[in-house]
């Protein structure tokens, strides 16, 4: 290493030492900072959400079931059905939810609940029915609203017209992203059910006009394409049947480009959970600071590329 003085003697008589400081962050900017990391780490994680007809869900083994699933697939919102329950506060307090809609089951017959993390989720706005819950979501930290439909029909067709006229009547009203799920206890394709009597085309074509009327899209999914079994009961044929599905209009399909739904494996119930599964559009990318590496430069092409660009 050659140590000697320059051949130049001005060169040295003008010269800046920088000394590093460190220079404590405020606690104010500290918090905003943090604040910024943790929202842009909950904008790039999906949101999930759980809907699933249980039959019963005040019992030991539906807990343990349940548990597996909160476990697995953590969603911040589910919608259960079916709960034959009157009061579902132990669901909530038992699963760690924070917030709770429901309506209570008539005897030992329907049931529904919502339960969602105000952390995760806000949720306001909200219809009760006998066979649905309306309410409106928001996403924190800013996605946009959009309205959700719990269905859970009845086996009676008289009172699954009555929810069709609601459905219907909100359509007339509402107007902006819409998603509905639940179990409707109609098959509208032949495709849709294995066993058993044939597909009522009439009472198909009725429920296609009304989601026509709508503006409803029946969403792709993954997973077994039947989310009901008779399970050969009481000596009968094997039955299957997909009873169970999600809706949406174009508008919520716009702001959920990514969305997946998956048909869960069956467990304790007849019917599959349903995993949605979505991350906003406008969300699903965070912009990261540019950063040199130091090997960069000891590339031969170095400057070349540099002046390039």
């Amino acid at each position: 290493m050659d140590i000697r003085p320059p051949h130049d003697p001005t060169v040295g008589k003008n010269a800046v030492i920088l000394v590093p400081s460190h220079r404590r962050n405020s606690a104010a900017a500290v918090k905003k900072n943090y604040q910024i990391q943790s929202n842009q780490s909950m904008m790039n994680q999906p949101i999930n959400f759980i809907i699933w007809n249980v039959r019963g869900a005040n019992n030991a083994n539906f807990h343990r079931n349940f548990r597996e699933i909160m476990d697995t697939h953590r969603p911040s919102m589910v919608d259960l059905l079916e709960t034959r329950m009157t009061n579902h506060i132990s669901i909530l307090e038992d699963f760690n939810f924070t917030e709770i809609i429901e309506v209570p089951a008539e005897g030992q017959s329907g049931g529904l609940v919502i339960l969602w993390n105000h952390a995760r989720v806000i949720v306001n706005n909200f219809t009760r029915r006998n066979q649905e819950i309306y309410a409106m979501i928001k996403i924190k930290p800013n996605h946009k609203k959009w309205l959700f439909s719990s269905i859970y029909a009845s086996t009676d067709k008289n009172n699954r017209d009555t929810l069709w006229q609601n459905i219907k009547n909100i359509y007339n009203t509402y107007k902006g992203a819409w998603l509905m799920g639940g179990d409707f206890n109609d098959v509208i394709m032949a495709q849709e059910k294995l066993g058993g009597k044939s597909v009522n085309q009439k009472q198909a074509n009725n429920i296609l006009e009304n989601l026509n009327y709508c503006k409803l899209l029946d969403l792709d999914f993954k997973g077994c394409k039947f989310t009901w079994s008779n399970h050969r009961r009481k000596g009968k044929g094997l039955i299957m049947e997909r009873l169970d599905r999600v809706y949406a209009n174009i508008d919520w399909l716009d702001q959920y480009l990514e969305a997946s739904i998956i048909h869960l494996p069956k467990t304790y119930s007849d019917h599959n959970p349903i995993l949605i599964s979505l991350k906003d559009k406008n969300l699903a990318y965070i912009e990261k600071p540019f950063h040199l590496e130091s090997m960069w430069c000891s590339h031969p092409d170095f400057i070349n590329i540099v002046n390039r660009n």
